[in-house]
């Protein structure tokens, strides 16, 4: 019966490790990848970014997750911050970019869905769906072109051809897809606010001003 007892207490750590490590990963991929930064290493060595990464943890990540007794989410954070400023093999974020409409439900948008439920926000969450729709335009803010790897990119091009010049239709067309967004969270008006927000401020005035943005509020 150990055996058993162990399998049962293996879902926390499941989703520890989907919000805080993986949900993390992603922050990093689609804001550096729009900065045209390279790796993971690049990218916590960003002072504003790895500020990000600590906020979203523990502001947001961490709050939603029920660990058992003795499990310490901020030492887990610091774990985590240490093992990416470790990161030997240089793993690169366009990498981790890939598939995002298949890993974003786990990684971010199923806790925001439980933080809106709870009247609370994700901003940044919001900042990361905000980048994440502008990368899969297929060029970051400086102009170079990248191919977009993931199963809706024909769908992603469409609605960045549609939509490209009107971000308000752009950003509620893609919180529109239920395949990927979670209804409930789609019809947050604050955190679709917050979204658009964000994505405004991300493609006026680039990476570190959507952070500083964020800082401030």
């Amino acid at each position: 019966a150990e055996g058993v007892e162990m399998v049962a207490d293996v879902a926390p750590f499941e989703t520890m490790k989907l919000r805080m490590l993986n949900g993390s990963h992603s922050l990093l991929a689609y804001l550096g990848a729009l900065a045209d930064i390279e790796t993971v290493y690049d990218g916590i060595n960003h002072v504003e970014l790895r500020a990000l990464l600590r906020r979203y943890m523990l502001g947001e990540a961490a709050p939603t997750l029920e660990m058992p007794e003795g499990i310490d989410l901020d030492a887990y954070a610091d774990s985590l911050l240490a093992r990416f400023a470790n990161d030997s093999l240089r793993h690169r974020l366009q990498q981790i970019a890939m598939d995002g409409s298949q890993k974003l439900p786990q990684r971010w948008l199923s806790g925001a869905l439980e933080r809106s439920a709870a009247g609370q926000t994700s901003p940044c969450v919001a900042l990361g769906v905000a980048a994440w729709i502008r990368y899969t335009a297929g060029q970051d803010l400086q102009g170079n072109s990248y191919p977009v790897d993931d199963p809706l990119a024909k769908r992603f091009a469409e609605l960045h051809q549609m939509h490209g010049s009107d971000p308000s239709a752009l950003v509620a067309a893609y919180l529109a897809m239920d395949d990927v967004v979670p209804n409930a969270l789609a019809a947050d008006k604050a955190f679709a606010q917050s979204v658009l927000t964000a994505y405004q401020t991300l493609t006026q005035d680039g990476l570190n001003g959507a952070l500083a943005a964020l800082e401030r509020n």
